[in-house]
């Protein structure tokens, strides 16, 4: 059930249907079940869709029933029900079903200390109620009394960009100043007294700081924030100052705080209801982009021909790092360290205008389902593309897409190089060799259980690499490559 929650989102018998590009996905615990929230961009604006008492679900083997039974016993909410699913080795399958994301999670855990194979645990259950409805990027809107439907569609948004950047100490224990910079709208706030300017504002303390922050933010409504290191320094810091001055950092379209959130491998991440922060670092590098450093002086050098302002330089010549430098001229020139933190943020903007970072992010996402902070995520991308297909052929991912395999397979033959100069140079990218094999011998892991497990034509049969067969017909990876 979807439950409506802003004015911007259509109501019952005003507009029954409403358009738009999926901002944010969250999910969270509830009495009802598991809830489901997205943001959407529409032509009127972001709007929520909450989506209430849902499930999660993973799948097991029906032959280990006797081993996981046992073991569950203890757990409560989750139930087990038999499926008309099958592994590509052709064996039942059971769905584990679960109606909160922390039941689920102990479920998988408890299994997996005892080594009982699990099929799609690794699926977001938000994640897996998008691509089940194969809703890539953008969603349609059905609303009804209290409720409301999501359907795939094609939506061209037309998304709003912030560029955010601050000024600290060099323990970033304190901080001096916060940039915001559009292509409409340009504001430093700064710490300390000085007469206010169009583009420059002071303020007394760090507290009023970051109020006027969250001020500037509400006025602005952007759905996306940019910035350099953005959410491992940026928003973590303003978060961290935040809590210790217990100013509540409500950045989300529903005024809900912000999340700054550090994974298990050292990643930040940061989710804000409704909006989406995007570094430029992690964006460049998914879109294939080297350079010797990722630092800003240097990508924006080369890429705009252009640097920051402050040189690192003392007058009597001798080199200043950059947090030394930052506390120098705050203390001496708080205005020109303002122009330095609006040309940071200037400096991004125009590294995303420039490489068109924002078109493919929307275009990676319109192909692959993929959120647009989604850094990686090409394993995730196929499980978006392929899964949904493979369920409604009646059958479930292999085991070794959670990581368990056994199966071996030689790499590339790699020559022995013979150094030199040479005047004639032939360059081979195997790379796009990899679409071609796969369409021309139907490389699939459907293709292969109906091909070895089911009896087929010998017409309709393509042999494969150690021993495989593959069904002609019933391939699905060469169609989503054609597509």
């Amino acid at each position: 059930m979807a439950e409506p929650m802003r004015s911007n989102q259509p109501k019952s018998g005003e507009h029954s249907e409403a358009s738009g590009f999926i901002l944010t996905r969250q999910q969270f615990d509830t009495p009802e079940g598991i809830s489901f929230q997205f943001w959407l961009k529409g032509s009127q604006g972001a709007f929520p869709v909450t989506v209430a008492g849902q499930e999660a679900v993973f799948f097991v083997l029906e032959e280990d029933l006797p081993r996981i039974e046992p073991l569950l016993e203890p757990v409560t909410d989750w139930r087990l029900k038999p499926l008309p699913l099958k592994d590509l080795e052709q064996r039942s399958i059971c769905g584990i079903y679960s109606r909160s994301i922390a039941t689920y999670r102990k479920l998988t855990d408890l299994l997996q200390t005892y080594g009982i194979s699990m099929i799609e645990e690794d699926i977001r259950p938000v994640d897996r109620f998008l691509m089940e409805r194969f809703i890539q990027e953008s969603a349609r809107v059905r609303f009804s009394e209290n409720s409301a439907q999501l359907l795939p569609t094609d939506y061209d948004p037309q998304l709003t960009m912030l560029s955010v950047d601050i000024e600290t100490t060099m323990r970033a224990d304190r901080i001096f100043s916060i940039g915001l910079y559009s292509d409409r709208y340009s504001k430093v706030l700064i710490v300390g007294e000085g007469p206010n300017e169009p583009w420059l504002e002071y303020v007394n303390d760090e507290r009023a700081l970051l109020q006027a922050f969250i001020r500037e933010v509400e006025r602005c409504d952007p759905d996306i924030f940019i910035g350099w290191n953005v959410v491992g320094f940026d928003f973590r810091v303003l978060e961290e100052r935040a809590r210790r001055l217990q100013v509540p950092m409500n950045l989300g379209r529903d005024r809900s705080r912000i999340q700054v959130i550090q994974s298990g491998n050292g990643k930040w991440f940061c989710r804000i209801a409704g909006r989406v922060v995007l570094d430029g670092i992690d964006t460049l590098k998914g879109a294939t982009y080297q350079f010797e450093s990722f630092s800003l002086e240097n990508v924006s050098n080369q890429l705009l021909d252009r640097g920051k302002l402050l040189g690192h330089q003392q007058d009597d010549g001798l080199t200043l790092n950059k947090g030394e430098e930052i506390q120098q001229v705050y203390r001496e020139n708080p205005r020109q360290l303002a122009e330095y933190n609006l040309e940071d943020c200037k400096l991004v903007w125009d590294i995303f205008e420039h490489a068109k970072l924002l078109h493919y992010l929307i275009e990676r996402s319109r192909l692959t389902g993929l959120p647009l902070d989604k850094v990686g995520g090409s394993a995730a991308a196929f499980d978006n593309q392929y899964l949904p297909r493979l369920h409604r052929k009646g059958y479930v991912a292999p085991v070794y897409a959670s990581g368990e395999s056994q199966m071996g397979a030689p790499g590339g033959y790699v020559m022995e190089s013979r150094p030199g100069l040479y005047n004639q140079v032939l360059v081979l990218d195997f790379k796009s060799l990899y679409p071609s094999i796969i369409r021309t011998f139907m490389i699939d892991p459907f293709a292969l259980a109906e091909g070895t497990g089911t009896e087929c034509p010998p017409e309709e049969l393509v042999p494969g690499f150690n021993h495989a067969i593959f069904s002609r017909k019933e391939a699905i990876l060469p169609g989503i490559i054609e597509r």
